[in-house]
């Protein structure tokens, strides 16, 4: 389920380090969190 998630383009919780949560999508538009502190935006 992951791979077809991020084959549309959605972040899969799945990846992450920290606290994996696989049942978790969502849309970032590519951008990170430091990204988002540093004012960048879609």
């Amino acid at each position: 389920m992951g791979a077809i998630g991020k084959a549309q383009g959605l972040e899969w919780a799945g990846d992450w380090r920290r606290f994996r949560e696989y049942p978790h999508f969502q849309y970032s538009g590519g951008l990170s969190i430091a990204d988002f502190q540093a004012g960048r935006s879609l």
